[in-house]
This record gives structure tokens, sequence and C-alpha cells, in this order.
């Protein structure tokens, strides 16, 4: 398999339209990422964080939730660390927690309690949570200024570092310590200036913010999903303003808040929920899929933001395959084509950014292959990937460090969809009407839907984090999903032979619709209700949508 990545600027990036996911650092040579691994196997992770509360600055109403394997011991040497983030003084440690020797609670839980004007009554720990005391109080930018970036991470490391030690002396984003090995981290990043200090150039699970507005007070880990470093395994909010500032949220929240889930630190916030799938074919970024064609006669793509409204960009040719996603983990999906090169020194994914300026290039597949791509490591970005049927394997590269995994799993179809929803895709095979591969949650799948002549269609029909297999039907114009959230199997008649079906969330309600392209017609079936029909686009363009994952 040939491999080689391309990365071109076309243009300057205007700094104030960008919000960045972290700067790639280079790895450090004492550095490594564990992946939530402690020695001997042990988990810990990030749970939740609120930190310097807005509204009330320099606020010691502070929340921080770790969570490991109930009744195990956290290695010597572990700590809970805050790191300032900012132009002005990336590295600096403002606050350092030792958790070594700490036994996790009966329920999973350490809780790690500020001490410092102690005006958080409601701050009470579950039962059977282990109760870390701490005495001064993080503050996000390390001042009096609510608008600031703060990594956090939980690390182990045999150096000697207190708060207002500076870990990274030349500012490139890499931890300096001696021995330190980061197993999980979260930050926020408000300015395109600012660096996520974290070794390995993962910088993966940033929790975003918007330049000289309200930083956001807390992110909480989506229940059940225990990836590390992973920015799709938190959403994150402003806590709305009360007496202990432990109530609901207001905004600014993020795109994947989940419907009914709050921000109660301490409490329950979304009991059993999954993160929101981000909308497939969301070129302006707003939840909500946008109509979109690509015109191979032209190797134009011609789009209507739900937002942003009527664009135009040249990006392909006649023969492409359009594979429209988000790669660069910015809410917004990227234009790309697949074509599949000869040559090893040529790409064969072909990536321009949302931003329109970078171009992407990865020469990862050969003739005959067909493009597989989803966000298979749950890093908030797509991963390159080809499924190839003469071998029945799976190609993929993982955006989240640059590794390659190769899975055998033969079929005729390729339908990878996050189907247990813990924010990875899942490489499920459609063939002859069976569903079939093993979920990234470890069960595998073999479910029957579907008959010849079937169209696969799968999506999260009922919003609950999961895609349901679906198909669609031409013979007779039925969709046939089947519910995740209840096993039900309903039929809805809506299209016809010819049709090319185009799911998609339209309404931006977090539950996909059914939609179908006929010439130049969009036909959308709203889970909000009601039906709407629009122009654009003729017979012969590609609707991006039936291409796109989200």
């Amino acid at each position: 398999m040939k491999r080689k990545d391309y990365r071109f600027t076309l243009g300057a990036v205007l700094a104030a339209c960008a919000i960045l996911f972290g700067s790639a650092a280079v790895a450090d040579a004492q550095a490594n990422s564990k992946g939530g691994d402690l020695a001997g196997g042990f988990t810990l992770l990030i749970n939740e964080v609120e930190a310097d509360p807005g509204n009330q600055q320099n606020d010691s109403c502070q929340y921080i939730e770790l969570r490991g394997a109930p009744g195990s011991t956290v290695p010597a040497n572990t700590y809970f660390v805050a790191i300032d983030s900012d132009a002005a003084f990336p590295g600096r440690l403002h606050h350092v927690v030792p958790v070594g020797g700490v036994t996790v609670g009966s329920n999973g839980l350490i809780y790690l309690r500020n001490t410092v004007a102690p005006v958080c009554q409601n701050r009470t720990a579950a039962a059977g949570t282990t109760v870390v005391d701490y005495s001064s109080v993080i503050r996000i930018g390390g001042g009096n200024l609510e608008v600031g970036s703060e990594s956090f991470a939980i690390i182990t490391t045999t150096a000697n570092i207190f708060a207002g030690l500076d870990i990274d002396a030349n500012d490139d984003g890499v931890l300096d310590i001696s021995v330190s090995t980061v197993y999980d981290a979260a930050a926020f990043l408000i300015n395109p200036d600012e660096h996520y200090v974290y070794p390995n150039g993962i910088a993966q699970s940033a929790i975003l913010g918007t330049p000289f507005q309200d930083v956001p007070d807390a992110f909480v880990r989506f229940p059940g999903n225990d990836t590390p470093n992973s920015a799709a395994a938190f959403y994150y909010g402003e806590i709305a303003t009360s007496p202990d500032e432990a109530v609901a949220f207001v905004d600014p929240r993020s795109a994947n808040f989940p419907t009914g889930g709050v921000l109660t630190p301490g409490a329950p916030n979304v009991p059993a929920a999954a993160p929101t799938t981000p909308a497939r074919a969301d070129y302006d970024g707003d939840g909500r899929t946008d109509l979109s064609v690509f015109r191979p006669s032209e190797g134009n793509w011609y789009l209507f933001g739900s937002t942003a409204g009527f664009s135009v960009l040249n990006w392909g040719i006649s023969t492409d395959v359009i594979v429209p996603a988000d790669y660069d983990g910015d809410g917004k999906t990227d234009t790309a084509v697949f074509r599949a090169a000869a040559d090893a020194a040529q790409p064969d994914f072909w990536i321009l950014n949302s931003n329109g300026f970078t171009f992407s290039g990865s020469s990862w597949g050969i003739a005959g292959d067909v493009p597989a791509v989803a966000d298979y490591d749950g890093d908030g970005k797509a991963d390159v990937a080809v499924y190839r049927p003469s071998n029945g394997t799976w190609y993929i590269v993982l955006s989240s460090n640059g590794s390659a995994v190769i899975v055998n799993n033969p079929g005729d179809t390729p339908v990878p969809g996050d189907y247990d929803g813990d924010g990875q895709a899942d490489g499920i095979i459609y063939t002859n009407g069976n569903w079939v591969g093993t979920l990234s949650s470890g069960p595998q799948v073999n479910i029957a839907l579907g008959q010849a002549g079937d169209i696969p269609v799968p999506g999260d029909y009922d919003g609950d984090g999961r895609d349901d297999q679906a198909v669609f039907r031409p013979s007779d114009g039925t969709w046939r999903p089947i519910l995740s959230s209840n096993g039900s199997q309903p039929v809805i008649q809506f299209g016809a032979a010819g049709d090319i079906p185009v799911v998609g969330d339209y309404d931006g309600d977090g539950t996909e619709d059914q939609a179908i392209y006929r010439n130049g017609q969009w036909w959308v079936n709203r889970s909000t209700g009601g039906v709407t029909v629009q122009q654009f686009g003729i017979s012969t363009d590609r609707p991006t949508p039936q291409f796109a994952r989200p």
C-alpha cells in the first residue's frame, strides 16, 4: 500500500476566521502518549471539568472529576495539571494536583475538591466517590480574563513540578518535562495564535471557544465514551448564573451538545447519552445538511448553505469519486475527491479544506478501491480510508496519530457509520441484504435487512446518537430502517424508482431525514414535520449528501 501525505497552503488564512483545534506538535523524545492506559493497564480519564466560570471572574466555584477502574490505585507520580495555553505564556503550570496513590472510588470517580473560598455548597460528591482536596483556584488564562486558553491533562512524571513552572520553555507546544506521559487531555483554545501544550503532535482534544467572547465554563465526557485525547468524547457549554453556578447551560455551547443535556457538576448530565453526530454535507457548519451538487462536466461544486447561501468551487474532474467530509475537524464539510493514481508520487485523495485556502493530498489507494471515509478514531476528523473488493480488506489512516489500520471484512458495499454511538465509525459491510462487521466497542454485527436492488442508507433516524441500518427500496419507493432506540422497523413511503437517496439532517434537529434527489429537485421528509421541495441542480449532477460522511 503506497502512502504519502501532501499539504499545501494556497493562500493566507485570515486569523479572524480561525478557531483552532490546537497546533500540531513534534514528538518530544522523552514524552509519549499512553492513550488513557496507565501502568499495568490502569485507565484514568478526564470526566468533567468546570474552571473559572464566565460571569464570575476568578471564581473558586470549580469541579474536576476523573474516571478510572473502581477500587484501583493510581500509579505513583501521577498528576492532574492545568497548563496556560495563551500566546503570552504557553506552558506555564497554573495548577498541579497529585493523584498518585489515590484509590479510585467504588463508583469509578475521583473528585478534586477546591477548598479555597468554599462558597460552592452544591459541589457535593456522589456516594462512592473518592475526594481529593486542593487549595488554589484554576483561572482560565491565569488571571482576571475570562477569555483565555487552558490545557488540562493527566500526566506521570518524575520531575519536580509545581504551579508557576514553565514546562514548555521554547513555546513549541511540546512538554519539556523529562520522562513525562500524558494519558488524557483536553483544552479550551480561543485564539489562533495560542498553543495546545501537549506532546507527540496529537493535540486532538481541544474544546473550542470564540475569540473575544465568553469562554465556555465546563466540558464533560459523554457517558460510555472512553476514547482518550478525543474532542469527540466531550461536549461543552456555559453554565447559567446562579448562586453556585450549578445548573443548566446557556450559550456558547458545542455543536454536539446532546438534546436534553445539561452541565451540572457532580450530578448526571446526560445519562446513557451519546455524542450527536455532525450533519453530513454541512458546508457552513450550522448543523444542517446543505443542498449541494457536484457537476462532473465542469468539475464544479455548487453549494447552497442553509446559513452561508450560494457558492461555487472548482475541485475535481468528471471521473472523480466525490468524498466530502470534515477532514480538519472544524465542524464544516470539506470538498474532496478520490482519484486512484498508479503513481505513488501522486495523491489519491484530494481535499480542499473548508477555509478554501488549504489543499491536502493523501496517496492511499489503488485502482478498483472504494473510498470508505469516516471518523474511525473518534477525534472529530474524517479519516482517509478505502475498501478493496479484490481482497475484502479495509485500509484506514487514523488522523489522530497517522497510523494505518488494516481490517479484513469482505463483502459488496462498505457502509461505515457509528452504529454503537461511541463517537467512532464502525467498518460494516453490506452484502445481499446482510450487514456484517465488528463494532468499535467490540460486539459483532450480523443483521439481515434488505433484498436485491435495495440501496443501503444508514443514518440516525431516531436521534439517539447511533446510526441505524436502513435501506431504500426503489421498486416501491420505501425506506426501511431498524431503529436502534427501540428495534422497530417502520416502512416509510417516500420516493420512486430512479430517485437518488440523499440522507441528511436538513432541519438541524439531530435526527436524520429521508430525502431524495430527482432531476435537480430535492424532496425532504423532515423529522420535525412536513415535506419540502426545492430546485437546486440539474439531472446529471451528483448530489453530495449521497456520498458525504459526517
